[in-house]
């Protein structure tokens, strides 16, 4: 297998605030719950994806803490706060199978592979959805795989997408369909991963979002933009 080049490029290009981006995108700085809440309610019905900026004391990558993106798709979303095209971000298909310099070859992976299978059936360790995956990446089929070149920070896909990742085998797909694709996976894998600086959320998580500030607000806690609010 191939490990994918890793970009250099820095990721905060500025966004243009207020003014849609490619995919009917959005930026917006809402540095108040009041804020939140007034903009929100635009947008839950044109705009349904929201990705916010966690607040560090260092190292953001994509946005600083009170500004968001909203978007109509996941797709659009992931595009817009990560710079997508402008930082270079790309999809492009990696033939294993003819690839001499592979850090394991594909016979090679394949014949290690049947021995595994061949051992996990005689332990009566073989699931049957071992055996969907093996018919479904059989050596005729997995002879490559789709991947994305390029993500910031030096980061590889296996941590760009989390544990689970399942590579994209057909080389008939078109270039534009995969790029949606692996944006849709970035947008589902990090609703659950743990990424320090960012959040994304669809419709209802937003609402649960805004709903939790209220409750925090009424009960005289911290909140959302409370300091901005009250000034020391």
């Amino acid at each position: 297998m191939r490990t994918p080049k890793k970009s250099l490029l820095p990721v905060q290009i500025p966004l243009p605030e207020n003014l849609p981006l490619a995919g009917n995108a959005v930026f917006v700085r809402l540095p108040t719950l009041t804020a939140l809440e007034q903009f929100w309610a635009t947008q839950r019905d044109v705009r349904p994806f929201a990705a916010k900026g966690i607040g560090c004391t260092s190292g953001q990558r994509f946005l600083n803490e009170y500004e968001w993106v909203f978007a109509p798709t996941k797709a659009a979303l992931v595009a817009a706060f990560t710079r997508w095209d402008q930082t270079g971000i790309d999809v492009c298909w990696y033939d294993w199978k003819g690839d001499a310099n592979a850090d394991i070859s594909h016979e090679e992976f394949f014949r290690d592979y049947e021995s595994h299978r061949d051992r996990r059936i005689a332990e009566g360790h073989w699931t049957l959805q071992d055996e969907v995956d093996h018919l479904e990446y059989s050596p005729e089929r997995y002879t490559g795989e789709w991947i994305v070149e390029n993500l910031p920070d030096q980061t590889d896909m296996g941590d760009w997408f989390g544990l689970g990742y399942r590579s994209i085998i057909d080389r008939s797909l078109h270039i534009d369909e995969v790029t949606r694709i692996m944006q849709e996976r970035t947008f589902d894998d990090w609703v659950d991963m743990d990424t320090y600086d960012i959040e994304v959320h669809d419709a209802a998580a937003m609402d649960e979002e805004i709903e939790y500030w209220r409750t925090e607000k009424r009960e005289d806690s911290g909140y959302y933009g409370h300091k901005n609010e009250h000034p020391a």
